[in-house]
């Protein structure tokens, strides 16, 4: 009972609803993929097969379907085939709950902002930029974590719970800037905002903060949400304060959630009026000039930094964040990333190059945390009889009348039961091969989760790694790449076709401690017609 088994029917017009409402993906990111012109004439191969860029998107033999040579094409496709997505065709952005305000600070407060400065906009709305524009500029700066042990968002939720100012638990604290606060909670698979659930008692708090609003194209925000490590699903699963679970299925429902967002934020702070509030649209190619105006750092101290290179190819990862940030630190693990050294301060201008500003310093790579697989424990998935193709596709059985034998027909589960809540990982597929395995690959890389379709890793078929895990006493996928979904994992292994969804279907349940089992189906005339 631990694992869940999702069956759908490939060919029913309404699974693309039914699979983005029960993983929280949208809609549009299911369609056909790998098809065969010869039996499908009206799939013409291109744009309408999938207009999307999926990540380690690899046809059956492992080639190559998408590259960075091709990303920005297909991502012009995107927007050419999928008008849903696109919000200047469908959404109004006039409100000015859309727009960042540049009246907010007086001239006469410049570089005398009181703090903490604390940053109440959402995650991949450049809380990275400018806990580096901070850090260059000689502010402390805590980003996400705000002590080795716990994230800025964990200690506030315990400060607040024992009726002390948001931060006081925080070990690191205080800090002149908090530039992310939010953070994922991996014990209960949720994403916690606590600039949406504890905002009155961030303002009440610290009577004379100074609160940081970011803005930026929704379309952009939403894209960089939809693929960074499954934020859009954890925010969906969370029940967040002015995004209740289950919403979250489109940019529409995003950009609702942030306009209120914002129209919150500025009404609580114009009740507050010793407070200050600077609003920036990230997006501006003013705001690094504005933000030095404000706090007095040097505007090139602004810039981009943790990007998604895929979404933004034409972003050198060289230029991400020239500079050094004091107690810059990774997401979830809390170990230091940057030293600040006084030498290398690029406000010192003993270190200057001929511009006044030397952009030479490195910076250590970043990590992210995936939570691990759990092994172990027993389930039993219930077991069919196995049919002839003859005794399927013949006179005997009428496939389009409702005499179709029950094995031959999904089972829908109830969507309400799971949609928005976290469904266990990983995703495995035990359906048989022709059975729209590309599509499911298709559609969870276009929903920002990682996928392997046929091979597991560059050098092996995902056949190969399970076979040798198990062979070797360790569960099925501990010789194969990590990853959200496994698509495909049948191959052409020689001298046999390898299934080790038959083979070794009781070790993959027995396994795997909580999996997400698909198994799709088709009309049998169709899909023999496929094989052959």
């Amino acid at each position: 009972p631990g694992h869940v088994l999702v069956e759908y029917d490939i060919e029913d017009p309404s699974t693309g609803d039914f699979m983005g409402e029960l993983f929280g993906i949208d809609s549009n990111c299911w369609g056909q993929a790998n098809t065969n012109t010869q039996l499908h004439p009206e799939l013409n191969g291109t744009s309408i097969s999938i207009p999307w860029v999926v990540k380690n998107r690899r046809g059956p033999r492992n080639e190559v379907l998408f590259t960075e040579s091709n990303e920005k094409e297909i991502n012009n496709e995107i927007k050419t085939n999928a008008p849903t997505l696109t919000p200047t065709q469908s959404l109004d952005y006039s409100d000015s709950c859309f727009r960042a305000r540049s009246d907010t600070i007086p001239t006469s407060l410049y570089n005398k902002l009181p703090r903490p400065i604390i940053n109440l906009g959402f995650p991949k709305m450049g809380t990275t930029s400018i806990h580096a524009f901070f850090g260059c500029g000689n502010y402390s700066s805590m980003h996400y974590q705000c002590s080795p042990t716990y994230a800025c968002g964990e200690c506030m939720r315990r400060s607040v719970e024992e009726d002390l100012p948001p931060f006081a638990k925080c070990d690191h604290a205080p800090a002149e800037v908090y530039a992310q606060i939010d953070y994922y909670d991996t014990k209960n698979i949720l994403h916690y905002l606590p600039q949406t659930e504890l905002l009155e008692e961030i303002v009440h708090g610290y009577p004379n903060a100074t609160f940081l609003l970011t803005f930026r194209s929704m379309d952009k925000w939403y894209d960089s949400v939809r693929n960074w490590y499954n934020m859009k699903q954890r925010m969906q699963m969370s029940n967040i304060t002015g995004f209740p679970r289950c919403k979250g299925k489109n940019l529409r429902e995003f950009s609702d959630w942030f306009c209120s967002h914002v129209r919150r934020v500025r009404e609580l702070v114009a009740k507050n009026p010793s407070h200050s509030l600077v609003e920036i649209d990230i997006e501006d190619p003013g705001a690094g000039d504005r933000l030095s105006d404000i706090f007095g750092v040097d505007a090139r101290c602004w810039g981009h930094a943790n990007i998604n290179s895929k979404i933004h190819p034409d972003l050198e990862k060289s230029n991400k964040v020239p500079w050094f940030i004091k107690d810059g630190r990774t997401f979830g693990k809390g170990d230091l990333l940057f030293q600040f050294d006084a030498n290398n301060d690029p406000n010192n201008k003993n270190n200057a190059g001929d511009d006044g500003f030397d952009l030479s310093t490195k910076i250590k790579n970043q990590s992210s945390i995936s939570p691990d697989t759990d092994h172990g424990e027993i389930f039993s998935i219930r077991e069919e009889k196995k049919h002839s193709i003859s005794s399927v596709i013949g006179k005997k059985y009428d496939l389009q009348t409702n005499q179709v034998r029950e094995c031959l027909r999904p089972r829908k589960i109830s969507v309400s039961e799971y949609s928005c809540q976290a469904l266990p990982s990983p995703i495995i597929n035990l359906g048989f091969p022709k059975m729209g395995s590309s599509s499911a690959h298709a559609f969870f890389g276009c929903g920002g989760l990682t996928s392997m379709h046929y091979r597991c890793n560059y050098a092996k078929a995902c056949a190969e790694c399970i076979r040798e895990s198990i062979e070797a006493g360790e569960p099925p996928f501990s010789r194969c790449d990590k990853a959200d979904a496994y698509t495909q994992i049948d191959a052409n292994t020689k001298p046999d076709y390898s299934f080790p969804q038959i083979e070794y279907l009781e070790n993959i349940v027995l396994g795997v401690k909580k999996a997400t089992f698909l198994l799709p189906f088709r009309n049998m005339e169709n899909w023999y017609k496929s094989v052959r």
